[in-house]
């Protein structure tokens, strides 16, 4: 069960590094351009919880979203990449279980014909994520604590 280890390892390192001001939502559907609503493994929220007890988080709310990929790699680094960056999801992580790494994907495009994050950069096992909200760095996860 990599895929569920990852999430829940994730989710601890998230919830003890989010500023207040910011909560992580774990598998809840986030509202993004035409009302999709995808569901990230984790998303870290601007807010309280009950901000959202009669609405989901829209962009605007949105400082990361994660998705913890294992067999679902390619859909997480194409359909969803591109959806989460033509909403203009500002730092986007791909815990890429297959090849023991953390893509992170930053400046996103918005709505474009092809939309897409203008920067990407992969760590290791060894290096540390920053944890960016709102352009400033809250601080650092080791991947190493986030994989199975």
């Amino acid at each position: 069960f990599p895929h569920e280890t990852s999430v829940a390892a994730t989710n601890t390192a998230l919830v003890r590094m989010v500023p207040d001001g910011w909560h992580v939502r774990p598998g809840s559907p986030v509202r993004v351009l035409n009302d999709s609503m995808p569901e990230p493994d984790l998303a870290v929220v601007r807010g309280a919880i009950r901000d959202y007890k009669n609405r989901h988080p829209e962009p605007k709310d949105i400082g990361l979203a994660v998705e913890v990929s294992d067999s679902s790699l390619e859909h997480d680094s194409g359909e969803k990449l591109a959806g989460y960056a033509a909403a203009g999801i500002p730092v986007y992580w791909v815990v890429n279980i297959p090849n023991r790494r953390v893509d992170v994907y930053t400046g996103p495009s918005g709505p474009a014909d092809t939309p897409s994050y203008a920067d990407h950069r992969s760590y290791g096992p060894d290096e540390e994520v920053p944890l960016v909200l709102d352009g400033r760095e809250v601080g650092r996860i080791a991947v190493r604590d986030v994989l199975p």
